[in-house]
């Protein structure tokens, strides 16, 4: 479900200032989220809500307990596996360019580089050490 955050109110500690542990003894934050005029909360243990900000977009689960509605934030071996398919999307892309002998541009500290692929390079004369940026 994609919730806009209207308000967000995050507390580390409790009303008589101490923080908030688990029964297990880790340190947690309570999150509470107000979208749309109904009020969404959720504990965080690992820092995955600490770049939420009003106005932003999240996509969550929500769970109902009675008159609570819970955000379930993802496992943290979720989060990993979804960034790890990025990365092997990506790696994906790079070698199709090499092995199909094209080029990739991209952008890197405000200078313009062409990573050619060596192939690419040996095949037209070119001098790969000179050609490639890195």
């Amino acid at each position: 479900m994609k919730l806009k955050i209207d308000k967000i109110i995050t507390r580390s500690k409790n009303k008589d200032g101490e923080d908030y542990i688990s029964k297990f003894g880790k340190p947690y934050v309570n999150v509470s989220i107000n979208s749309d005029g109904v009020w969404y909360s959720c504990f965080d243990y690992n820092g995955q809500t600490r770049n939420w900000a009003e106005g932003q977009e999240i996509d969550v689960e929500i769970e109902e307990k009675g008159q609570y509605k819970n955000i379930i934030l993802p496992k943290k071996e979720n989060v990993f596996m979804d960034r790890l398919g990025a990365l092997e999307q990506r790696v994906s892309d790079l070698e199709h360019v090499i092995g199909n002998k094209g080029t990739l541009e991209f952008k890197k500290k405000d200078k313009d580089f062409k990573a050619v692929s060596a192939l690419s390079q040996a095949e037209s004369g070119g001098d790969v050490d000179t050609e490639l940026p890195f």
